[in-house]
This record gives structure tokens, sequence and C-alpha cells, in this order.
């Protein structure tokens, strides 16, 4: 366990590092997102994943590799992201998982509140008193860009890759 003050630390750090490449990411997963809810079908899905694998990708070489020496178990979580990212980028040709938002009913609006909730994560991190560089954002962190993907993934249940799912 990292103690508080030594894990905002290491937050502050790498923010401070990949300016503005947390921003990029951002742009990134907000424009698949918004090709996923105007034009789902093939060409979204190939995208959000292709996101999704140089996100997860980038979580495990750039956070956990490269400046995350001071996390406890970063080779496991490394493993584990660049897992995540693999799968991701194999399914962009094998085509077998769709990702999608439900198109009707309470769960079209449960998945666009959490996608809400998603993105406002550093919204609720400044209510907490964690400006930047000490922010949480999603794309190029753990939690929020696991978040993003389960959100995403729940829409094509049962048809998701269960492996990816589980890992998530």
């Amino acid at each position: 366990m990292i103690a508080p003050e030594k894990w905002w630390g290491v937050l502050e750090s790498y923010n401070v590092t990949i300016f503005p490449m947390q921003f990029v990411m951002i742009a990134l997963a907000a424009i698949a997102i918004c090709l996923l809810l105007v034009r789902p079908g093939t060409k979204a899905n190939i995208v959000v994943k292709a996101y999704f694998a140089l996100s997860f990708t980038w979580i495990a070489l750039v956070f956990f590799l490269i400046l995350g020496s001071e996390l406890p178990a970063r080779y496991f979580q490394a493993f584990l992201f660049f897992a995540i990212a693999a799968l991701f980028a194999v399914d962009m040709f094998r085509g077998k998982m769709e990702i999608r938002i439900p198109e009707s009913g309470w769960l079209k609006y449960v998945s666009i509140l959490l996608l809400i909730i998603v993105f406002s994560y550093p919204l609720i991190g400044m209510l907490f008193g964690h400006h930047y560089p000490r922010m949480i954002l999603p794309g190029t962190f753990p939690c929020p860009t696991t978040a993003l993907a389960l959100v995403l993934l729940v829409g094509g249940l049962p048809g998701v890759n269960k492996i990816l799912y589980i890992l998530l």
C-alpha cells in the first residue's frame, strides 16, 4: 500500500510529465464515443477498440513501467493492461465483439449517465480538492479508463469477450 500523499505526488508528477497527452486522450475518447452514439456499427466499433488498445497500452507502458516506479505491483499491473490492450487490438480485426450503447429502455439512460460520470472524474476530484496536476483523467489513468471500457462493453453483453471483461 502506498501512502496517500505519496500517491498524489506520483499522480502529480505523471500529469506534469505527460502534458498535454492526457487532454489528447480525453479528446480521442470523446470523438470515439460520439461516433459510437451517432453512427453505431462496424467502423465505430473499430475506432473505439483502437482507442482502448492505444489507451491501455499507454497506461501499461507509461503509467506503470516508465513513470510508475513507486507503484506497488507495477509489473503485474502493466502486464494486465498490456493483455487488455491486446484483446481490444485483436478484436479490431476479428470483429467478434460489438461495443455499443443499449438502444432503448432504462439501460440506455443508465449507460449515458455512467458515461457522463466517467467523464466527470476530474470534476469530482476537484470537489474533493484535487486540482490539476493532482487530478485523475480518463484515457491516461487506469481507473476511469477501465470504468469507461466497462460501461461500453455492457451494451454488448452477452457478446463481449469474457476474458477481457474479467480482466477489466
